[in-house]
């Protein structure tokens, strides 16, 4: 089974997109949805295993590489409190209720 990493990763490779482009994609997601920015050295941190990855961010990536919807999301482990589910529905319902691209 492949894991979400490497599966970004096939996906970055196959566009033709570098890490920045992928950040770009993301940072127009984010500003739409007013949150804070990604940077290149986040995306290289999670790309490289420095971080966990956690659903919210997984969401962004799936719109900005133009995924279904909880492709990559399913990959990982979902948050365990309610504010934590209540949280990436919220996100989930702001990027997939807009149309970035």
């Amino acid at each position: 089974m492949i894991n979400v990493i490497d599966y970004i990763n096939i996906i970055l490779k196959q566009k033709g997109w570098t890490r920045a482009k992928l950040c770009k994609e993301i940072n127009k997601i984010e500003d739409d949805i007013g949150d804070r920015h990604t940077r290149v050295q986040n995306i290289t941190n999670y790309l490289n295993g420095y971080h966990s990855m956690r659903p919210k961010w997984l969401v962004k990536v799936e719109k900005a590489l133009d995924l279904e919807p909880d492709i990559l999301v399913s990959m990982v482990e979902m948050p365990k409190s309610k504010n934590g589910l209540k949280e990436l529905e919220n996100v989930k319902r702001k990027v997939r209720n807009n149309d970035f691209n």
